[in-house]
This record gives structure tokens, C-alpha cells and sequence, in this order.
């Protein structure tokens, strides 16, 4: 019963996550943070858009067969072809904000963007 009430809250709380996330004011200001000309504000912009898309990253998951049969209506494939969009997207956001974590401390690069 434990692992059901653990796993029901998790969903609450990965569902309460807004989809949106790049409408996330913390996204925008790592974004903008990661262009800047000042290496200490460039690093913390790039750690700060990187673990935030390693964290929203799973978003992905629920966010493509969500779009696919909800929003485009395709009921009996949107599962499927939302949940290889989200498989792709998860790897790749997951991918993007590793790459901006071990590259912050690089001069001159500004992240991969995402």
C-alpha cells in the first residue's frame, strides 16, 4: 500500500509540473544568463539551464501521447507516436542540460540551447 501511495504522489506531483516549461520564468533567466559576456554569470546561467532541463526532461513523457491524442485527436495511434515524441525529446532535453552542466566551466561557449 506504501508503494502505491509513493507512486500516486509522485504522479501528482510529475503531473503538476506545468508542461509549458519553457514558458518557466527560471528557464528564461538561465537562457539569458548563459549568453552573457561575464564568465560568472555565463556559468551559473549554463548550470542553471542545465539542470533545469535534465529535471523537466520527463515532462516529455506525458506531454507527446498527451498532444497526440488529446490535442490532434489521433486516439488509437497518439499513444504511440506521443510517447516516441516523448522518448525523443526526454533524451534529448536529458542530453542538452548534461551537456551544459559539463561544459559551464568552458570560456567562450554558451551551451548547446534547447
Amino acid at each position: 500500500m506504501k508503494k502505491i501511495a509513493f507512486l500516486l504522489a509522485l504522479f501528482l506531483v510529475i503531473g503538476s509540473v506545468p508542461s509549458f516549461a519553457n514558458e518557466c520564468p527560471i528557464h528564461k533567466w538561465g537562457a539569458d544568463k548563459a549568453q552573457s559576456a561575464s564568465y560568472p554569470t555565463k556559468v551559473v546561467g549554463m548550470l542553471v539551464e542545465g539542470v533545469d532541463g535534465v529535471v523537466l526532461s520527463p515532462l516529455h513523457l506525458l506531454s507527446g501521447p498527451y498532444n497526440d491524442i488529446v490535442k490532434e485527436k489521433h486516439y488509437a495511434t497518439g499513444l504511440f507516436t506521443g510517447l516516441g515524441k516523448g522518448v525523443v525529446g526526454f533524451g534529448k532535453d536529458a542530453l542538452t542540460g548534461v551537456w551544459n552542466i559539463v561544459t559551464a566551466i568552458v570560456p567562450g561557449y554558451h551551451g548547446a540551447g534547447s
